[in-house]
């Protein structure tokens, strides 16, 4: 079974993010390559969690999505808080309390089940943002 952690958890959620937007705008991720002036090549690599994003894509990416600034963060945190919340609802609190809640849904059902609530949560898109 992969390795889940922190890092893992959020370039997950980021790329998640990035994916669904990508889509609500009916982009290719060409397209979007091309709105935010980052290769195609990245955008996949962020798309599927395989990295984290640098400061500078996080920028571009926002001003591609027309986010203000600190937005795209402030979704990704929320995604992170809802799966958290969600989590901790089905399963133990001493069981979390161990290892992050990532740690223990992914020893519990895997990646894609953490990938799974982490795209519920972007469906739940939060009030006010864009």
């Amino acid at each position: 079974m992969e390795d889940i952690n922190e890092r893992k958890i959020y370039a997950i959620a980021f790329g998640q993010i990035i994916k669904h937007e990508r889509k609500l705008k009916g982009w290719s991720q060409s397209e979007l390559s091309d709105q935010a002036q980052i290769l195609a090549s990245t955008i996949s690599r962020l798309e599927r969690g395989e990295v984290l994003p640098n400061l500078y894509n996080i920028h571009q990416l926002e001003k591609a999505f027309d986010f203000k600034s600190g937005e795209l963060s402030i979704y990704v945190e929320y995604v992170l808080d809802y799966s958290e919340k969600q989590t901790l609802s089905t399963i133990s609190g001493a069981r979390v309390a161990l290892g992050g809640w990532w740690s223990v849904l992914g020893d519990f059902a895997g990646i894609t089940a953490v990938t799974a609530l982490i795209i519920t949560a972007i469906n739940r898109r939060p009030i006010g943002l864009n």
